[in-house]
């Protein structure tokens, strides 16, 4: 079977990456005893590109207080942040290593110096944790994450103040919080617990409960054929596009206080939408499945349910 190694390039001025020796570093555990973890790590001005073996089904977890988060196959392009300043830079990643790319970023230069960051792997779980020095003034500190993998993820779990996150390859779960951002994944397996203060979310293909809080933002989400479970969607300001193969709820519950309710193909077990003024709706299922809530503070809902 012929393999190809995929090739991803950053552009920065007056660069090129070569790649330097393997370092191996011991994890952390009881006694010290955890085998090891291997990465190359290559650094241009603010960005560093880690080539890290990593087994399938390996959990991410991510926090940063500020920057765009982005994971998906090993085939997909760099993001265009990564595309900085002119000039060019190449990583060749062999088959079965992932590649991380951080980009670090701060209103004080000085602090670009003052930053830790070490990639760990311990119990399965790959943790990317960039620490600061304390705060100086108003300092504005971000780090980019782009992540490209050969494998599908474990369980994913990100944190950020302020960015876009973006999940586009199949993982085992979601949980994600971000204080102002877009949010769009696909393929979770299992279940999509997300909270975003400000920011539209997209959600495709999820076959797992759903919780999802927003703030402020559209919502649109899209659930596989196999899906199974809980249904919480809420908004305080925007629009809900909710689309279903199958309806496998048991009550679904829709509320909007300022808005209209449109209600399509609905594929019930039994009973039929009751409305109150447009502004709510309530649609019977199966009894013994789990309830579905969708609500919004300002904004119209559009429901895909079922088959004709």
């Amino acid at each position: 079977m012929t393999t190809h190694a995929p090739t991803y390039s950053l552009a920065r001025p007056f660069i090129r990456f070569a790649r330097p020796a393997l370092l191996t570093l011991a994890l952390a555990g009881t006694l010290g005893i955890a085998g090891c973890f291997s990465y190359e790590t290559f650094t241009v001005g603010e960005m560093k590109a880690y080539v890290i073996t990593v087994p399938p089904g390996t959990a991410i977890n991510l926090s940063s207080t500020y920057g765009d988060v982005d994971i998906a196959g090993r085939d997909a392009p760099l993001p265009a942040w990564t595309q900085n300043d002119g000039g060019t830079g190449t990583i060749a990643a062999t088959e079965g290593e992932t590649v991380v790319v951080a980009w670090f970023r701060s209103s004080h230069a000085e602090r670009l110096e003052q930053v830790t960051f070490t990639p760990t792997l311990v119990g399965g779980t790959l943790t990317l944790d960039p620490q600061w020095p304390a705060q100086v003034g108003k300092s504005k500190d971000a780090v980019y994450f782009a992540i490209r993998t050969p494998y599908e993820l474990g369980a994913v779990a990100l944190r950020t103040g302020y960015g876009d996150v973006d999940i586009s390859l199949p993982h085992e779960s979601a949980q994600i919080k971000t204080g102002y951002g877009d949010v769009n994944i696909a393929d979770t397996h299992g279940a999509t617990d997300i909270n975003t203060g400000y920011g539209d979310v997209g959600i495709a293909r999820a076959a797992g409960p759903i919780n999802l809080t927003s703030g402020y933002g559209d919502l649109d989400l899209s659930l596989a054929d196999d899906f199974t479970g809980g249904l919480t969607i809420s908004t305080g300001y925007g629009d809900i596009d909710l689309r279903s193969p199958t309806m496998t709820a048991g009550e679904v519950v829709i509320k909007t206080g300022y808005g209209d309710i449109d209600l399509s193909r609905q594929g019930l077990t039994s009973g039929r939408p009751t409305t109150n003024k447009k502004r709510s709706a309530t649609i019977s299922g199966d009894p013994s499945a789990p309830a579905w809530t969708i609500s919004t503070g300002y904004g119209d809902i559009d429901t895909n349910l079922g088959k004709e």
